[in-house]
């Protein structure tokens, strides 16, 4: 029994001198390179709707979302100091959503958008009486954007996604995708200490910008799909309050004006990330999210004032194929 116990606390000293005491945390580029990630997201919640036409009492909607997503990064070519030129794609979409007794499925990919509700095709972008109506998602699977990254994960430069920017205006693209790069410190980082990324996000509904913090810290080391990765903390608390969308649809004309009252968002998760081979391997995060907003619609002369309550709890995981 005592060779036992002496044996099991030499391992525990092997096991812990091999772990590094401090780590680099930095992207490692190689020109030509493609890494592929699939992200999977799961979540329920509950949608409340006020002031419906024709509805007295306030109608409460239970829904149900399954997504899976497909990317792909390549590297172009990288200078002297490790900073890397990018192309970025998102190359196949399915989703399916369960809400009210409806089921909502749309399976993309860069030839062909398919949506069916409850079994039954409502759109299919490769069939005739389907031209000149672009798929909703155009802008953005099969589309390709550019990005000028350093090898801490600082993102310099963005371009492309033009068409998704056509369709959503009011959001800022790029700063969405500065804020899903992970940015690591200059230095070495040891287990338990921290360090933190800020976003700007332009908002000129707001009349100024609004920073996302996300606070990253290093818990230890873990070995997950053969990569020695570290294992990183990271949490997000996001806080907005009446931001404006303003929009014309259809016809007649209907003019509408979305107002967001409130959005909170917290994430909190943990990043794999390879530090020998300098990428991410995994990322698992919770997501809770609860929102207010106020919908006016205004269309020949009658106007319609809809109340949203929304709250999602949703699990988003990616890694590396």
């Amino acid at each position: 029994m005592k060779k036992t116990v002496v044996l099991f606390f030499v391992a525990l000293l092997v096991i812990a001198g091999c772990a590094p005491k401090a780590v680099k945390l930095e992207n490692k580029y190689i020109p030509g390179e493609t890494l592929r990630y699939r992200i999977e997201a799961s979540g329920k919640g509950a949608m409340t709707l006020s002031g419906l036409p024709e509805e007295k009492e306030a109608t409460s909607i239970d829904m149900d979302i399954h997504l899976e997503m497909d990317s792909s990064q390549k590297v172009l070519a990288v200078d002297e100091e490790g900073t890397a030129d990018l192309e970025l794609s998102y190359d196949r979409l399915i989703e399916k959503i369960t809400s009210a007794g409806q089921i909502m499925e749309i399976i993309a990919d860069k030839n062909a958008t398919i949506m069916r509700q409850n079994g039954k095709v409502i759109y299919d972008s490769t069939a005739p009486e389907a031209e000149g109506k672009p798929s909703p998602f155009e802008g953005l699977i099969g589309q390709s954007m550019s990005m000028k990254v350093t090898k801490t994960g600082k993102i310099l430069e963005v371009k492309g996604f033009e068409g998704l920017k056509r369709l959503m205006p009011q959001l800022d693209i790029q700063g969405m995708i500065k804020q899903s790069q992970p940015a690591f410190p200059e230095k070495e980082v040891r287990i338990g200490e921290s360090w933190t990324q800020d976003v700007e996000l332009p908002l000129p509904q707001v009349g100024k910008p609004v920073t996302v913090k996300t606070k990253y810290t290093l818990r230890g080391f873990e070995k997950v799909k053969g990569y020695n990765c570290a294992r990183i903390e990271a949490k997000t608390d996001v806080l907005l309050t009446d931001l404006v969308f303003d929009m014309s649809l259809g016809k007649p004309q209907t003019e509408v004006r979305m107002v967001i009252d409130r959005l909170s968002q917290k994430m909190e998760g943990i990043l794999y990330f390879a530090h020998k081979e300098g990428r991410v391997v995994k990322s698992d995060q919770d997501v809770d999210m609860s929102m207010e907003m106020t919908t006016k619609m205004k269309r020949e002369g009658k106007e319609t004032e809809i109340k949203t309550k929304m709250d999602m709890k949703m699990k988003v995981v990616m890694e590396l194929q």
